[in-house]
């Protein structure tokens, strides 16, 4: 007689996995409806929704530049210092001397923990437009400072 084949983990692992896809895919658009509920809720104006995405876009933006002047200050330091400490270069050439060559490197530091500051800042307001904000297509990236007139 014929037996019924037992199904092993692998084989429910399988049978299963399209609907697992499919459910991981409602899930995704129903968090994003409620989101947009969520958005519409607290800032009903489409406007002053596009306002707070464009601060956020240029929160990240700012976070970018700032991140790359932090590495870039890093490298420089790296040429003058090479490997040695603060510490070991304050002993062979000064306090003074020290200061001057890792002002620019912290100088950078503190701009980028300070942009870092303002980014979770505005996310910790409006978590609900982060999320959306994260889901909208984005223009390609633009490699200057932002506009002044625009912060």
């Amino acid at each position: 007689m014929n037996e019924p084949k037992t199904l092993t983990i692998k084989d429910l692992t399988a049978l299963l996995a399209p609907a697992i896809s499919s459910l991981k895919s409602i899930e995704k658009s129903l968090s994003t409806l409620a989101d947009l509920q969520i958005a519409q809720e607290f800032t009903p104006d489409q406007s002053a929704r596009a306002e707070l995405y464009k601060k956020l876009d240029m929160a990240h933006h700012r976070v970018l530049m700032t991140q790359t002047a932090l590495q870039d200050e890093l490298d420089a330091l790296q040429k003058v210092k090479g490997s040695i400490s603060h510490a070991a270069y304050v002993e062979a050439h000064g306090k003074e001397a020290a200061d001057s060559v890792w002002a620019p490197f912290q100088a950078a530091f503190e701009a980028n923990a300070a942009s870092n500051r303002q980014l979770r800042e505005l996310e910790g307001q409006f978590p609900a437009l982060v999320r959306l904000n994260q889901l909208a297509p984005r223009p390609p990236k633009v490699h200057s400072a932002p506009d002044a007139a625009t912060e």
